[in-house]
């Protein structure tokens, strides 16, 4: 099946899953399939990802091929065809009237490769991860008169040009669905899945999305309600896997030394290991004094914590300014990981969270028990600034790889009928 992928390729790693999860149990009559075909990415060290998780598909798959990876999504038009300050309808009516470019930069061959007519390749199913901070509470929550609309409008233009037979968009869960049935219902039927972790087994973390199934009237047809068979899948997950948050501590102890080695040094402040796993960064100056404060806080008050749990709050209080904390106590689960998102700590273990624990937490084969268990290698996890940029950018693994498997068995094209 070819594949068009503008994301981080996380959509793609959960695809080489589901390829190899099938075809080792030859319960189909035919081999499944996925190739990458483009990608359209702006951010330099996303296309880095891009490359570095089509390699490790590479591993799972046998499929060794890059796909071509373009910049700018809107950029598939002439530059002055649309004016980016308008209002929403009219810059949607201004992409919709524009030419498309047959070409379009690739970085990963370094030319001009073909995006639209005759030499280009034609795809069967898109996964985007379009961007959200204008539809998210973490966001500027501009809606569809924001900045990004334009690339829904793009994205939409390109789909409909090529009459792509499945779209799954991936985004917040306050997204404009009353711009996306604009931008999109005159070719496609549209469904929509919420989307949590818990419904994976991971309830210990926090991450709702909404992912959008997109079927092209005129060639798709839907065998039975996703949402429904979404929900049935979920129950059985959850009624098996339950995670917390501590099932999420599973670096070594030299990976926790790193991490609070790192954290002293970026903060000025001496470490202490207090044990081979209780290593903590501390201030012993200030310590007392925000000790004390956090005897009266209201978390603390809340949550009826001991001694050394409300000293380890009001010292990470003390680092982050406790206005700007998100505690996971409120709602039982790790709080949602975001691009700008500083460090995790856990108060009852003392430890900082290292990138591993926090790969972990959104799925990501990266202990010898899940990459066995899914029958991959496993995901490189030592480089924190890597860590951090898959960490807020990505999908939830299992999230997605699950949204996609329904998407997929759901559906049919009227030519297999």
């Amino acid at each position: 099946m070819p594949l068009l992928q503008p994301a981080l390729g996380h959509a793609e790693m959960g695809q080489a899953v589901i390829q190899k999860t099938i075809n080792s149990s030859k319960k189909l009559d035919r081999m499944v399939e996925f190739t990458s075909i483009r990608a359209h990415e702006t951010n330099k060290g996303c296309r880095q990802l891009i490359a570095d998780h089509v390699r490790w598909c590479g591993t799972v798959t046998n499929d060794h091929s890059q796909p071509c990876v373009h910049g700018d999504l809107t950029q598939i038009m002439p530059s002055n065809s649309f004016d980016p300050e308008s209002g929403f309808e009219a810059k949607a009516a201004q992409i919709n009237q524009a030419k498309l470019r047959t070409t379009q930069y690739c970085f990963t061959h370094d030319h001009q490769c073909p995006i639209f007519g005759k030499r280009a390749r034609e795809v069967d199913l898109d996964v985007s991860g379009l961007p959200c901070p204008d539809f998210s509470r973490a966001g500027v929550e501009r809606g569809k008169e924001g900045p990004t609309a334009m690339l829904f409008c793009s994205h939409a233009k390109f789909h409909a040009a090529w009459q792509t037979p499945m779209l799954i968009i991936e985004n917040a869960p306050d997204l404009d669905l009353g711009m996306i049935t604009y931008l999109y219902s005159k070719h496609y039927r549209i469904r929509c899945l919420r989307v949590m972790p818990a419904h994976q087994g991971h309830a210990g973390v926090a991450r709702e999305r909404v992912y959008l199934i997109l079927t092209l009237k005129k060639s798709v047809v839907e065998i039975a309600n996703p949402e429904n068979m979404y929900k049935k899948v979920s129950d059985f997950i959850m009624s098996w896997v339950c995670t917390e948050p501590k099932d999420y501590m599973v670096s070594t102890t030299a990976e926790y030394y790193r991490e609070a080695s790192k954290t002293a040094r970026t903060r000025g402040m001496p470490l202490r290991p207090v044990s081979n796993t209780d290593l903590k960064v501390y201030s012993p100056i200030r310590r007392q004094r925000f000790q004390e404060d956090a005897l009266d806080s209201p978390y603390s008050m809340r949550y009826l914590l001991n001694q050394r749990e409300k000293a380890a709050i009001a010292f990470t209080s003390q680092l982050y300014k406790r206005r700007r904390l998100s505690w996971s106590g409120s709602w039982g689960c790790l709080p949602t990981f975001r691009t700008n998102s500083t460090r995790f700590y856990n108060f009852t273990r003392e430890q900082w969270m290292t990138p591993r624990d926090r790969l972990c937490a959104l799925g990501f084969p990266v202990t010898p028990n899940t990459w066995h268990a899914m029958g991959v290698p496993m995901l490189p996890v030592q480089d924190e600034n890597r860590a951090s940029s898959i960490g807020g950018n990505s999908f939830h693994f299992s999230s997605a790889t699950i949204a996609q498997l329904v998407a997929l068995a759901y559906y049919r094209t009227q030519m297999s009928c």
